[in-house]
């Protein structure tokens, strides 16, 4: 290497000797000590219910609370077999087409997620439960 080239490999080295150690130890402390997942973390659950749905495999309930100015509705989805697909979307449908409902969220793995829904289900809606990944609705669930 000619002298000017020598220089500036030894200035980018030295540069990274510091950089790279300082960069390492602020990452290691910058990581959370535990992931927060904020579809699984406890949400205050509201008001009564209004529509239980259930299958082997999956528990819909939707809550409402009227005590405030506007009624409020939730879903909450119990996961109770682990799920055998690769991705679950749940939405609501009158029909038991994803065209004609409305995403309400993400499900996948076991446990309890609570989704806050814009006004309640009709007697005629059904939740579907669909896997984007091979375009197919799993598991239909209506009111009865």
């Amino acid at each position: 290497m000619i002298l000017p080239l020598q220089k500036r490999h030894r200035l980018i080295w030295t540069v990274l000797a510091i950089v790279l150690p300082i960069g390492f130890v602020s990452a290691y402390f910058a990581i959370q000590e535990t992931p927060v997942n904020k579809t699984t973390e406890e949400i205050q659950v509201i008001g009564a219910i209004s529509n239980e749905l259930s299958d082997e495999y999956f528990n819909v309930i939707e809550r409402k609370d009227e005590r405030t100015d506007s009624t409020i509705y939730q879903l909450i989805v119990e996961v109770l077999q682990p799920i055998r697909q690769s991705s679950s979307v749940v939405y609501i449908s009158e029909t038991e087409k994803i065209e004609d409902g409305r995403a309400i969220g993400l499900v996948n793995q076991q446990g309890k997620y609570v989704f806050e829904l814009q006004d309640g289900m009709q007697t005629n809606d059904k939740i579907l439960l669909y896997n984007p990944i091979n375009k197919e609705v799993f598991n239909i669930l209506s009111i009865k």
